[in-house]
């Protein structure tokens, strides 16, 4: 199998001969290995499939979107997937990551990306080991984000009830007409920071 990481970098600012060319150059690599090509990058990655000659070839699409928390489904979503990532630290009993204490904090530093989620859980793991804890704590992901983090409000810090929490609203897109450099990319826009003593309120 080949897999291409952060494939939308040989996709931007690409004439429409251009990716004329990069899907060619892809199609003879498939044809030539025979083995399997993934295609991993952002969401504009997905701009090969205005390729027919790929639109045909790329079998399966996956997009994984934020985790989000807001709705009680939502969190409860969250809450199995932070459980499963607890079961695979390698402790004998799974550390009890997902109790409303470092849950909220856990989503309000990462803001639901599958990617900062895993970062902050391998170093709070790495705090953990350090000591030779038998598990991982609420004490463990406040220093976490303390090193790891510099410059940013550790919600581990806080009181439960004035963790803020923001989740996304709109993901980030390549404007490929646009002919300014600084508005050719649209970052992931979040909503408003709002506390956890407000979101209870509205459920």
């Amino acid at each position: 199998m080949i897999i291409i990481n952060e494939f939308q970098e040989l996709i931007e600012f690409k004439s429409v001969e251009e990716k004329q060319r990069i899907a060619n150059i892809l199609k003879l690599v498939n044809e030539k290995a025979g083995i399997p090509i993934v295609l991993v990058g952002m969401p504009w990655a997905a701009e090969i499939l205005n390729e027919p000659q790929w639109a045909s070839r790329l079998m399966c699409t996956i997009e994984l979107p934020y985790f989000k928390f807001f709705n009680l489904e939502d969190r409860i979503e969250f809450t199995r997937f932070i459980k499963g990532l607890a079961s695979k630290m390698g402790f004998k009993k799974a550390p009890s990551i997902h109790v409303d204490e470092i849950l909220f904090p856990l989503f309000s530093v990462t803001r639901g990306e599958t990617r900062q989620v895993k970062r902050v859980l391998e170093a709070a793991l790495c705090v953990a080991l350090s000591k030779n804890d038998s598990t991982v704590r609420r004490q463990h992901f406040l220093e976490a984000c303390d090193k790891f983090f510099l410059g940013a409000d550790n919600p581990f810090e806080l009181e439960l009830e004035d963790v803020p929490i923001s989740e996304v609203s709109k993901y980030s897109s390549y404007n490929r007409y646009s002919t300014v450099e600084s508005e050719t990319f649209v970052a992931t826009q979040f909503t408003r920071k709002i506390s956890t003593r407000e979101l209870f309120s509205k459920n």
